[in-house]
């Protein structure tokens, strides 16, 4: 009989850690190239050695047609939600260039990482989750319960989730939906990171979606693989674990949202982990 996987859940773990220093262990980093560097930056800080392996790769979405129309559109938008970071690069710099989003528009961002990429050109008064980063979190703002007949537009990735346009248009929105952009998976040499692998050089891995988990176990070969299963994984969310449970990854730690969040929560595991190696 297969062991459960251990799924662990760590919550705040920025506050207060018990250790200071990854040890030099290899943490391997996920995410897309032009978004790795702050974490990189504090896994680096705390002692560790960042190996960047992109495992997905974002470009523009497919047809641009949709994103044109809304900035064409752009006066008749009451309410603006931007799902992700990549949503605003792509979306605010053609919004901006028309003449940008009327002050009384109402600006909300899926967390606090998509509210940064907002500020960065300027726009800090967001709707975010009081608690949390995902769709769950930002419907519950009061702001987007009494919707009736509000001109909403969600500036998205081709392929995301639906659950906000349908409780929205539920809820009485008129909805448009913009794809923006669109996520694949890059073109990369995997040699060197299965050397690592094998090498048992690698220590944990960080994962910010289940599409990035999943495109890491088809760029690689199968005793890469089987080593992957064999290492902690940590991720910003429960569906992001439920992925790596499905590939086989028996620990999986829910380690809130941010990089502050992930780094802590490295810091907590191996502390634990060291804590526990015999004398």
């Amino acid at each position: 009989m297969l062991a459960r996987p251990d799924v662990t859940q760590r919550q705040g773990w920025a506050v207060s850690v018990p250790v200071r220093t990854l040890g030099g262990r290899q943490i391997l980093v996920t995410r897309p190239l032009h978004q790795a560097a702050a974490l990189a930056d504090l896994i680096a800080a705390a002692d560790g050695e960042p190996v960047l392996f992109p495992t997905i790769e974002i470009a523009a979405a497919v047809d641009p047609a949709p994103l044109a129309e809304a900035v064409a559109s752009r006066g008749e938008i009451d309410l603006a939600i931007f799902t992700s970071a990549n949503a605003v690069g792509f979306a605010w710099p053609a919004l901006r260039a028309a003449g940008g989003l009327s002050s009384r528009v109402k600006i909300a961002a899926m967390g606090e990482g998509t509210a940064a990429a907002l500020a960065a050109f300027g726009v800090v008064d967001v709707l975010i989750p009081a608690a949390g980063a995902d769709t769950e979190s930002l419907l519950e703002r009061a702001e987007l319960r009494d919707v009736a007949g509000v001109r909403a537009f969600i500036f998205t990735g081709e392929g995301g989730r639906r659950l906000l346009a349908e409780a929205l248009a539920a809820r009485g929105a008129r909805l448009t939906t913009v794809a923006c952009y669109r996520r694949r998976r890059p073109i990369a040499d995997p040699a060197p990171l299965e050397r690592h692998l094998a090498a048992a050089a690698i220590a944990a891995v960080t994962a910010s979606s289940g599409e990035g988990l999943g495109n890491l176990f088809e760029m690689v070969g199968a005793r890469a693989r089987a080593v992957l299963c064999t290492l902690p994984v940590f991720v910003a969310h429960e569906r992001i674990a439920a992925a790596a449970i499905a590939l086989g990854i028996g620990h999986a730690e829910v380690c809130g949202s941010g990089d502050r969040a992930t780094v802590a929560a490295l810091l907590a595991h191996f502390a634990t982990a060291s804590a526990a190696r015999p004398a």
